[in-house]
This record gives C-alpha cells, sequence and structure tokens, in this order.
C-alpha cells in the first residue's frame, strides 16, 4: 500500500467509520428498539388492567453501548486561586514568551 493509498482510507475512515463503535450502534439501536417495545406491550397490558399512570421508561442505544465509547467529561479548568499559583502561572507565561522571542520554544 502507497502513502498515498493509506491517506485515502484514513480519510475515508474519518467520514466512515470503519470500527467496532458503528457495530456496538448498531446493536445499541437493535437492542433499545426491543426494550422499548417489550416496556410499551407491558404498559398497554397494564393499562387494560386499570393501571391509570401506565407510563414507561424508554431506553437509547447508548444506553447498550459498551462504557469504552463514551467519552469522559471534561472538568472545568480552575483559574490560579493563591497569590502563589498566580505568580508561577506569570512567570512560566513570561518565560515561555522570552523563549518564543530567542527562538527556543516550539
Amino acid at each position: 500500500m502507497t502513502d498515498w493509498q493509506a491517506y485515502q482510507w484514513l480519510a475515508y475512515d474519518d467520514f466512515s467509520p470503519i470500527s467496532d463503535e458503528r457495530g456496538d450502534l448498531q446493536a445499541g439501536i437493535v437492542a433499545s428498539s426491543v426494550v422499548n417495545e417489550v416496556r410499551m406491550l407491558q404498559a398497554i397490558t397494564r393499562a387494560a388492567h386499570g393501571d391509570k399512570d401506565p407510563r414507561i421508561e424508554t431506553t437509547t442505544p447508548g444506553d447498550f453501548m459498551p462504557l469504552v465509547y463514551r467519552k469522559p467529561k471534561a472538568k472545568p479548568v480552575e483559574p490560579p486561586t493563591t497569590t502563589f499559583q498566580w505568580n508561577a502561572f506569570k512567570a512560566s507565561v513570561r518565560a515561555m514568551g522570552e523563549g518564543m522571542k530567542k527562538g527556543t520554544v516550539e
């Protein structure tokens, strides 16, 4: 495989991923559809037997996908709070600026 072919496959994978994530999504769609249908039938049966509030809790495909594919929630960045932290932050910014002037920081 040439470099150009590898590049084309990477671009195609970005456009239409060829991975386990797509299979997990497809399986999640099927699983959530089945569960939602069963819960709907149970609610209809309960309503037929006199249940006054036969609501159901629906599921989504993401409920059936492995946790590995869920993106972790980003923690908010906390600003420097103490004077020491603030002075250290300013010093590091100054040092980086000096390095950029000299051409030593990439």
